[in-house]
């Protein structure tokens, strides 16, 4: 079995309250919000604890990212919810959440050789010109892996865990069967 490590670095998720925002009045209450409707109908709110990015739509849908966990896109929505009514701004209860996509980094123990995967796997880009990792868009689950010859990786597009979980044993299995992972030797 191939040793890997991996780690979550964004999650995007979709918060929606079943209600209409008041931007404007979120724009005049709350100190760098940003907020301009004739070049983006959105307005942008950083909050450090989590620490998250929102993007804040009228029509009562946020888009947050940065979020590490679950956990945390929750506690940010309890947050907007409870900093929102301390300043007369009321919001309907509760959000419906959806997380849109998982971003995790990650490295496979050994080396990947990219030109032997390139040839043999279908759909993937490898342009060592242009980007020096290889593009592998899996179709079951959906996942889109970003290798890289040193054994690092970047999954993206999983919308839970399992997707995850179920893409990296889908890579080492690949890795394994085709023998595209080549050990490093120890260092003495």
């Amino acid at each position: 079995m191939i040793d890997y490590e991996v780690e979550v670095t964004n999650i995007v998720a979709s918060i929606t309250f079943p209600c209409r925002i008041d931007l404007e009045a979120i724009k005049k209450t709350f100190e760098g919000a940003e907020y301009i409707p004739e070049k983006f109908p959105g307005l942008v709110l950083r909050l450090d604890k989590p620490k998250v990015s929102l993007l804040i739509f009228e029509s009562g849908r946020i888009v947050c990212t940065g979020a590490l966990n679950l956990d945390e896109v929750r506690k940010t929505a309890k947050k907007l919810v409870r900093m929102l009514k301390n300043k007369g701004i009321k919001l309907a209860e509760p959000p419906k959440i959806d997380v849109q996509n998982i971003v995790t980094n990650g490295s496979f123990e050994g080396y990947i050789d990219l030109e032997y995967l390139h040839s043999i796997l279908p759909n993937t880009t490898y342009q060592t010109e242009q980007f020096p990792g290889l593009k592998y868009p899996m179709d079951e689950p959906k996942v889109v892996f970003l290798l890289f010859a040193n054994g690092k990786f970047v999954c993206a597009g999983a919308k839970n865990l399992e997707q995850l979980n179920k893409g990296i044993e889908k890579m080492i299995k690949i890795l394994e069967e085709k023998d595209a992972l080549i050990p490093r030797k120890p260092e003495f």
